[in-house]
């Protein structure tokens, strides 16, 4: 049966707007959303802390470990109102990538947590797929979250196993879920790192409707006998560009475990890069295994290089990206790389979730299949943190009730007039009720000092504006409570 979400209240409070799921039951529907508002608001995973109460401790609890609360029917649920949010929609980026979860300062069952790849540390897995705007980037929402636990046995070596036994074969259940059910959407590029570089996706995956596009990982061969690297060095360049780097602080990953990237370093620069682009068809690999589709796909490679002068010590940029679009021109080529840089937001949301935000890993729960819920719920709720760091330009259209429902709305005009100053450059300078109006606010709640020649605000500041205006809205919640005056 189908349970209304028109109109949905528990404890005194509307969740109308954080429904995660059906469950089959009224009751696991209002405090699954309860939960859900509680960690998008109060910023934490924490259970206890969530709860505030013993009795609403149990309640959530009790949620937590029922079999009916199943990951599979959040999941469902949040693609739902991603789909929403696709409507009229021309074209939508699948983001997709892997992050690890670990658990090293706490004794957990081993029985149930798998290996990672941080030495002894236990914790599992999982592979979201992030609906972003092709032509704004506005981050849209989630259209699946595939956690897993990794088992600590063997399993045979990878060339003696099909697609469908290994991990990389979330990659290409992740593009199918989004073709699948981003029907609102009339066009979907699924986007992935050098991990995605498999030859079984981009003969499965694409159709009229969904595209590819992939960091290349192999050097692969071509139906011409010659190879990709081969072939695109007699390529000429199409074009030449400017382009902003970021700094990377070479900090090493959580748990000082050696990773390949800890220890690159790389100063904030103007790079200059080259573009080239070429048709190419690759051939699938030689396998033990009986072999399965078609022997060769054609695609389209864009090479990216920089080729201005690069600091001592650093590596120059360069991204070798594998597409099913078609690329007619330079410009066409370009856009390829910008919806490749696209990647990063995933990255932002991992940050976010993890030990600058949410942080999910210093969570106390020893439950596996607890922890992949509110590992589910996490990162939805870090979502909405970049669907606010995405307007504070005023690039997007959308309205703040995207995000906040009128009470809140009501609040962040009261909170305006506080953090508005005197002068013109530090008037909010986006439209009344637009969520880039309401992100300027809560990013001034963070801590942003409302310039627009300064550094834009990124995820952490709002993570912690978010967190400071929820404490204002609980606050002013009491106040008209208190008074009987119900706006």
């Amino acid at each position: 049966m189908m349970l209304n979400e028109a109109t949905m209240t528990t404890r005194g409070e509307d969740v109308s707007d954080y429904i995660i799921g059906c469950f089959q039951d009224i009751r696991l529907q209002k405090i699954g959303a309860l939960l859900f508002k509680n960690i998008c608001t109060k910023m934490t995973t924490c259970i206890k802390y969530l709860a505030g109460s013993r009795a609403l401790q149990v309640g959530f609890s009790r949620f937590l470990y029922n079999k009916k609360t199943s990951v599979k029917e959040i999941e469902r649920s949040f693609a739902e109102k991603t789909n929403n949010n696709c409507i009229n929609r021309n074209h939508v980026l699948c983001i997709q990538d892997t992050v690890e979860v670990g658990y090293p300062k706490q004794h957990i069952k081993k029985d149930e947590f798998g290996p990672t790849t941080y030495g002894d540390i236990k914790g599992f897995f999982a592979h979201p797929g992030l609906i972003v705007d092709a032509e704004n980037y506005d981050v849209l929402g989630l259209s699946s979250v595939d956690p897993w636990v990794r088992a600590d046995e063997k399993v045979g070596p990878l060339e003696q196993r099909s697609i469908e036994e290994k991990e990389s074969y979330y990659w290409l259940e992740t593009a199918k879920k989004a073709s699948d059910n981003m029907s609102n959407a009339k066009l979907i590029t699924a986007v992935g790192d050098r991990g995605s570089d498999i030859y079984e996706l981009f003969d499965r995956i694409p159709n009229e409707r969904t595209h590819l596009l992939v960091r290349a990982c192999y050097d692969r061969k071509l139906s011409n006998g010659k190879f990709v690297s081969a072939h695109m060095s007699e390529v000429l360049v199409a074009g030449e560009y400017k382009f902003e780097l970021g700094n990377i602080s070479g900090k090493r990953k959580p748990f000082n475990a050696p990773r390949r990237d800890d220890l690159k370093v790389r100063q904030a620069r103007i790079a200059t890069m080259a573009v080239k682009y070429s048709e190419i068809e690759i051939t699938k690999l030689q396998s033990k295994l009986k072999p399965k589709g078609n022997p060769s796909v054609k695609l389209t490679c864009v090479e990216v290089r920089e080729i201005s002068d690069v600091p001592s010590g650093e590596e120059e940029i360069f991204w070798r990206l594998f597409t099913t679009h078609k690329i007619n021109s330079f410009d066409d080529a370009k856009q390829i790389i910008e919806w490749y840089q696209a990647r990063w937001t995933i990255e932002q949301i991992f940050r976010t979730m993890k030990k600058k935000g949410l942080q999910i890993e210093d969570s106390q729960v020893e439950n596996v299949d607890v922890l992949l819920k509110l590992f589910t719920l996490s990162i939805a709720s870090a979502v909405t943190t970049m669907m606010l760091v995405n307007a504070r330009d005023g690039s997007t259209n959308r309205q703040a009730t995207d995000v906040f429902n009128k009470n809140e709305i009501l609040v962040l005009s009261l909170i305006l007039k506080k953090v508005e100053g005197k002068t013109i450059k530090q008037k909010n300078p986006h439209i009344i009720n637009s969520l880039s109006w309401a992100s300027w606010i809560i990013a001034r709640l963070g801590g942003w000092n409302g310039y627009a020649c300064e550094s834009p605000s990124g995820p952490m500041t709002m993570y912690r504006g978010l967190e400071k205006f929820h404490n204002y809205f609980g606050g002013w919640g009491l106040a008209t409570y208190s008074t009987g005056n119900d706006q």
